[in-house]
Order: C-alpha cells, then structure tokens, then sequence
C-alpha cells in the first residue's frame, strides 16, 4: 500500500508524540512518588528502640542530679562516709549509662544510614539534626564518667585529709564543688539536648505525614 510522504511525515509526528506522553507519565510518576512523603521501616523501628534507650539515659541523668546534690550536702557537712557511699552509687549507675550510650551510638548509626531514603528532603535535613542532638548527649556522657571518676578520687584525698586531722582542706573543698557543678552541667544538658531531639522529630513528623 502506498503512503504519501505527507501521511508518512504525520505518522511519525504521531509516534514522536506518544514517546513523549509516555515518558511524561513515567516522568510525572516517579515525580509524584518521590514527593510523597517516605520513611523507611527500619528508622521508624530502630526510632522507637532509640527512644526507650533515651528515655532511660534521661531517667538515670535526673537521678544523678539528686545525687550529685546528696555528694555535695553530705560533704561540706563532713559526713565523708555518707559522701563516698553516694558516689559509689554514682559509679554503679554511670557503668549502665556507659552501656545503654553504646546501645543508642549503635541505634543512631543505623538511623543516620537510612536517613538518605527519607521523603521529603526537609524532613532528612530534620532528622541529620535530631540525630546530632542525640550524639552531643554521647558525648555529654563520656565527659560525665570521666568526671564521676575523678570526683570519686578527690572524695578519697578529702576524707584520708579528714581523718588524717589535715587543719585546712578549703582548696579540696573547691575542687570537689566545681567537679559537682560540671557534672550537674552535663547531667542537665542530657535533658536539654533530649528536649530539643524530640522538638525536631516533632517536625519530622509533621512533614512525613
């Protein structure tokens, strides 16, 4: 059968034509599913086993403020003994601090990996920032057990001072109060960072509706 080359021409305007509305579809969909909002199983799971380990970070750091105050009271009334037993407490709790900072590290990393998969991409910029928040409190840990350490020392050197009938332990005194209030500092600001983590999933959440 013969087609003028004007019939031809129109059948490959035709064909050009429905390319490129299929390739638009395609086009539009992947679009439109990459603008749905999306978050991955796994973050949402490991999301929720990060904030029970959070949840019992912040319980631990609010027993430690109280204390941390006990140490302090019991101290500069001379009640040494009272003091030390306080402190060793501390150092028991501060072990399973250490631990459940290694359980969030590890819970954190997996959700810091699936943060690329995240829809839409404001809500992976919040989640890189609540992230952040949780490992500053990490971090806030590691400097608290070094610091219950060195206060359980300075507890020692001001009670073998005491019992020793030392005259004067003014500057043990000091050191030990200013060692309390770096680590009521950083017990502290594990509640503050925590605060500001769940502010940010807050968003995230709006966003990922």
């Amino acid at each position: 059968m013969y087609y003028s080359s004007s019939a031809r021409w129109n059948a490959v305007i035709i064909l050009v034509l429905a390319i490129l509305l299929v390739i638009g579809i395609i086009y539009g969909a992947e679009a439109l599913n990459n603008s749905m909002p999306y978050v991955p199983k796994e973050f949402t799971t490991t999301r929720a086993q990060a904030a029970q380990t959070s949840d019992a970070i912040v319980s631990l750091a609010d027993t430690s403020i109280t204390n941390l105050n006990d140490i302090s009271t019991a101290y500069n009334a001379g009640d040494y003994n009272k003091a030390l037993d306080i402190a060793i407490q501390e150092i028991n709790s501060n072990n399973q601090e250490r631990d459940n900072a290694s359980i969030l590290s590890t819970q954190l990393g997996t959700m810091a990996n699936d943060l690329y998969q995240i829809r839409p991409e404001s809500a992976e910029q919040i989640g890189v920032q609540a992230i952040g928040k949780e490992y500053q409190i990490i971090e806030n840990l590691v400097d608290y057990s070094d610091l219950i350490y060195k206060l359980l020392d300075q507890l020692k050197v001001g009670y073998i001072s005491q019992t020793g009938g030392a005259t004067s332990t003014a500057s043990l005194n000091a050191e030990l109060n200013k060692i309390v209030d770096q680590l009521n500092s950083d017990a502290q600001s594990v509640n503050s960072l925590n605060k500001q983590y769940l502010s940010l999933m807050n968003q995230f959440d709006s966003l990922t509706k």
